[in-house]
C-alpha cells in the first residue's frame, strides 16, 4: 500500500501537534514546579515587629507585635514568630491575644494564631479572665475571633469552662463556646 502525499502531510501535521502538546505540557509542569518553589520564597524578613493601627478618627484599633516576620509575596502572607495583638475598644480594657506562631493574611485583615494561644482582657497576663486554646482566627476588620479547637477558660474566683470552639465578638464583648461545654464552679 502506497502512502499518498496528502496522508503524509496529515501524518506529519499530527506528529507536530503531538510534539507541541507534549512540549507545552512539560512547560506547564515546569512552571508549576517554579510556582511551588516561589510560593515558599520570601522577599523580606523583619525582627522586632511593632505595628500600631488607628481608625479614621485617630483612635487606636490594635497593636500587633512579634519577635519576627517573614513575608511571602506570591501568597501575600506573613508568618509571625511569637505574635501578640492587643485589640482596643474605646473606654474598655484591650483584648490581648498571643501565640507561639501566627499568619497574617488577606491584606492584614486576618490573623491566624496557633500553638499555645492565650487570650485575656486587660493590662496584664494575670487578668481575672484567661482563655487557652491551640488555634484562633481573628478577623481584624470585623473585630471577631473564632476557633474550632478545644477551649479552656478560667475566671479567677469563679471557676472554669471547657469546651470546643468559640465565637468572640471583640467589639460587643461577647464570648460564646460552641459545643462540649463543661463548667466547674469554685465555692468561696
Amino acid at each position: 500500500m502506497l502512502i499518498s502525499k496528502q496522508q503524509l502531510i496529515v501524518g506529519a501535521g499530527l506528529l507536530v501537534v503531538a510534539i507541541m502538546g507534549w512540549f507545552s505540557q512539560e512547560v506547564l509542569e515546569s512552571q508549576d514546579e517554579v510556582n511551588l518553589v516561589m510560593e515558599h520564597q520570601s522577599d523580606f524578613h523583619m525582627r522586632g515587629l511593632k505595628l500600631y493601627v488607628s481608625g479614621d478618627d485617630g483612635s487606636a484599633k490594635y497593636h500587633l507585635s512579634a519577635r519576627s516576620l517573614v513575608h511571602f509575596p506570591l501568597s501575600d502572607t506573613m508568618t509571625l514568630e511569637a505574635p501578640q495583638i492587643d485589640v482596643y475598644r474605646q473606654g474598655q480594657p484591650a483584648w490581648v491575644m498571643a501565640a507561639e506562631q501566627g499568619i497574617l493574611k488577606n491584606r492584614e485583615q486576618q490573623l491566624d494564631l496557633y500553638h499555645g494561644v492565650t487570650l485575656y482582657k486587660g493590662e496584664s497576663n494575670n487578668s481575672p479572665l484567661r482563655l487557652e486554646t491551640d488555634s484562633l482566627l481573628i478577623d481584624l476588620a470585623k473585630k471577631q475571633a473564632s476557633s474550632v479547637a478545644d477551649i479552656f477558660l478560667q475566671q479567677h474566683d469563679v471557676g472554669e469552662l471547657r469546651g470546643r470552639g468559640l465565637l468572640l465578638d471583640l467589639q460587643q464583648n461577647r464570648l460564646q463556646l460552641q459545643s462540649h461545654v463543661r463548667v466547674r464552679y469554685e465555692n468561696y
